[in-house]
C-alpha cells in the first residue's frame, strides 16, 4: 500500500501516514525500514494492519521525498576553517560575549559592544561638566 506522511516527530519517534483512501495509520520509528526517517509530505510504501487501537503502518519504505518536506540546514559556514557548524556561545559572569566555531575556536560573532575603560567614561563626564560650566 502507498501513502503520504501526514506528520512525523523525530523527538517523539512516531507519526501518521495517510493512505490512498484518506485513512490515517499510526507508525513509530521501529516500523521504518532503512536508515532514512520520513518527513512530513514524503511518499511511502507500507503494510497496513488493523489493530485494536486502530490502523497501524509497518514495514515502511521511503519512496520519494517531498519538496517541502526537505530538512533545512541551520548550520553556518566558519570564515576561518570553512566548515559548516553551529556556533558555540561563550559567556563570562552571565554576560554573553561571543560565539565561536567548535572546530577551530575562531570568533564567529561578537555580542558585546567595544568596551571603554572606566577612565574613558570619567574623561567624557569631566568634559561635559567643563563644557556646561564654561557656557554659564
Amino acid at each position: 500500500m502507498r501513502g503520504k506522511v501526514k506528520w512525523f516527530s523525530r523527538e517523539k519517534g512516531y507519526g501518521f501516514i495517510t493512505d490512498e483512501q484518506a485513512r490515517d495509520h499510526y507508525f513509530s520509528v521501529q516500523d521504518v525500514r532503512g536508515a532514512d526517517l520520513p518527513a512530513s509530505g514524503d511518499q511511502v510504501q507500507f503494510q497496513s494492519q488493523d489493530t485494536s487501537q486502530g490502523l497501524r503502518a509497518s514495514a515502511i519504505q521511503l519512496v520519494a521525498r517531498s519538496e517541502d518536506g526537505r530538512r533545512s540546514d541551520d548550520r553556518v559556514k566558519c570564515g576561518n576553517c570553512g566548515r559548516k557548524m553551529v556556533p558555540r556561545i561563550i559567556s563570562y559572569q552571565g554576560q554573553v560575549e561571543r560565539s565561536v566555531c567548535p572546530f577551530c575556536a575562531e570568533t564567529y560573532c561578537d555580542f558585546l559592544p567595544p568596551s571603554t575603560s572606566i577612565w574613558g567614561w570619567v574623561v567624557v563626564v569631566v568634559f561635559i561638566l567643563v563644557a556646561f560650566i564654561g557656557w554659564f
